[in-house]
């Protein structure tokens, strides 16, 4: 039977859920009063607002004399909140008077509530606790705070085009409509966003599984809360309900809907302006990997040859035949590709028609057509093609030092593979306690039964991978790798942790590029997971190297990634 204080309760509060289950216990007990309009919590083990309203329990039945200093809750099913314990949860809100024998909880959702059981444990200052179980009511993750819920409006076709009328990015040449979103939550990245109209179709920003049109989000740069969204139009919308669905990164929810507007999916945008391109007036001639190393060691060195005299080349672009670019940019100017391989630019003192050009090859360019784009201090832009020769991607790397020792169990691997270039391990199971970080070229092999074992104490800094490869032309082959346990590994690392992995966003920029690697007849096995939610790891992060071998291994684990090449 409920009270009359339960009755004004839920009848003050129109938007509480209607389960209101109550806890039939002595002492200590709670009533679950749903999602009433509160906002305390949100994100994972922090204590700060997300939006979406939170799960309101009221707990009865405390000690007065005494003061709560930790509360666990743990629902049937998984998941659970802490207040004043261990973040190995998401954080609860407590709010009661000094003195009070009750209180109030609140826990942000963190799945859709049907009515599973919710296991309470409260312990005071003096470390008695009580422990019961409350049946748990009715909540949903996507219950928003008023006026909290992102919303879009219409702007229409506005002369931009960002996209096409399939899944393929990419424009066609027909301007987007252009919607824009406000009111976005600013500690939420935004996953997706997602258009539907009343006749079926559908545009999806982001990863697009189900192939959806593409629809493309850009955030506005000063301001979090706002964004623009751009989708292709094939047939006029007039008079559509649209509507539109912010997914953001912890699986929440937003939408709204809007009327569109008139559309006309014949428009073409204006052809735009030509680029004027001088094509020959210069030459350039392929003198190879001379010493002159002007980028790094192994560098390819251009000739060029007739430029124009009174003018300066303020930066310049070279492809080669797989659109792989290297740039320069002289004195601040901006460079033709941000992202582009460094290219050297040098006119020559004694003839400044004349200029030495180099760059850092990433594979053998023979047979390769070269385009070279100059853009002078008048803003011209000249341009000439050239046959590439052969190029030694390895030379960019210090090779193997010619000392050699064998090891046993019992030898610091780490000191030996530092101060040698082959190191051939003896069978047996050598421990190691930190990761093995190789920084110089290194070969180390070993005999059949061999295992590096991997153990990490609890006080241990943490990891980025178990076996850091820092420079080129490194081998490693015949050996297995184990754990004893779970590894804690670092945050925020750049494509992940790894049992091996190349330098990354924690390292110094290598001195030289990783070229060379190989990493052959391996028996690699990632370490058990703890009983935290954690990333698998990879078994091989490659990212940052540039060309090797792969072979041969028995992988069982996470997966192997690498980029650039040629790999083999």
């Amino acid at each position: 039977m409920r009270t009359q204080r339960d009755r004004r309760r839920r009848n003050s509060k129109p938007g509480v859920l209607p389960l209101e289950p109550r806890c039939l216990m002595t002492g200590e007990a709670a009533v679950w009063l749903g999602q009433d309009g509160h906002d305390f919590t949100g994100l994972p083990s922090a204590i700060a607002p997300n939006g979406i309203q939170d799960i309101h329990i009221e707990l009865t039945g405390l000690a007065s004399n005494r003061t709560i200093t930790k509360i666990n809750i743990l629902p049937d099913g998984g998941g659970g909140w802490n207040y004043g314990g261990p973040p190995t949860f998401y954080s609860a809100v407590l709010q009661r008077a000094p003195g009070a024998t009750t209180a109030d909880v609140y826990v942000d959702p963190q799945k859709t509530e049907t009515g599973r059981n919710f296991d309470f444990t409260i312990t005071y200052d003096d470390s008695s606790s009580a422990s019961f179980t409350l049946p748990g009511g009715k909540a949903d993750t996507n219950v928003w705070m008023p006026g909290e819920a992102a919303t879009a409006a219409w702007v229409g076709q506005d002369g931009q085009d960002w996209t096409g009328p399939g899944p393929d990015v990419g424009p066609d040449g027909v301007p987007d409509v252009h919607i824009t979103l406000a009111k976005l939550f600013a500690n939420l990245p935004v996953q997706s966003v997602s258009i539907a109209d009343q006749s079926g179709d559908s545009w999806q920003s982001g990863l697009n599984p189900g192939g959806a049109s593409n629809a493309e989000v850009f955030l506005n740069t000063n301001d979090s809360t706002r964004a623009d969204v751009y989708f292709n139009p094939t047939r006029d919308l007039n008079g559509q309900t649209l509507t539109v669905t912010v997914a953001y990164t912890d699986g929440q929810l937003a939408t709204s809907s809007i009327t569109a507007g008139h559309t006309n999916p014949t428009w073409k945008m204006p052809a735009p302006a030509a680029v004027p391109l001088t094509w020959n007036t210069f030459a350039a001639q392929w003198a190879g990997q001379d010493g002159q190393n002007a980028t790094a060691p192994g560098a390819v060195h251009v000739a060029v040859s007739g430029l124009p005299a009174g003018r300066t080349v303020v930066a310049a672009l070279l492809n080669d035949s797989t659109r792989i670019d290297w740039s320069y940019a002289r004195n601040g100017n901006p460079q033709p590709d941000p992202y582009g391989q460094p290219l050297a630019f040098q006119p020559l003192a004694n003839d400044p028609t004349r200029a030495d050009l180099d760059f850092t090859p990433i594979r053998d360019e023979t047979g390769s057509a070269l385009t070279l784009r100059l853009i002078l201090d008048n803003g011209a832009m000249l341009a000439t093609t050239f046959s590439g020769a052969a190029s030694d991607p390895g030379l960019v790397s210090p090779g193997i030092a010619a000392t050699a020792i064998s090891a046993v169990p019992g030898n610091d691997l780490n000191a030996l593979a530092n101060q040698y270039g082959s190191v051939h391990l003896a069978a047996g199971t050598y421990a190691l306690s930190a990761p093995l970080v190789l920084t110089h070229p290194v070969t180390i092999t070993a005999d059949a039964g061999t295992t590096l074992f991997f153990s990490q104490a609890a006080n241990a800094p943490t990891w980025t991978a178990a076996i850091k490869i820092e420079a080129g032309h490194t081998t490693l082959d015949g050996f297995a790798v184990r754990f004893a346990g779970p590894v804690r590994w670092t945050n925020n690392i750049s494509y992940g942790p790894a049992v091996i992995g190349t330098s990354d966003n924690f390292d110094p920029n290598p001195a030289a590029p990783l070229v060379g690697l190989a990493l052959t007849h391996l028996d690699l096995q990632s370490p058990p997971a703890s009983t935290a939610w954690e990333e698998a790891p990879s078994l091989m992060r490659l990212i940052t190297a540039q060309s090797g071998l792969i072979g041969g291994n028995t992988l069982y684990g996470g997966t192997t990634e690498f980029q650039s090449g040629p790999w083999e």
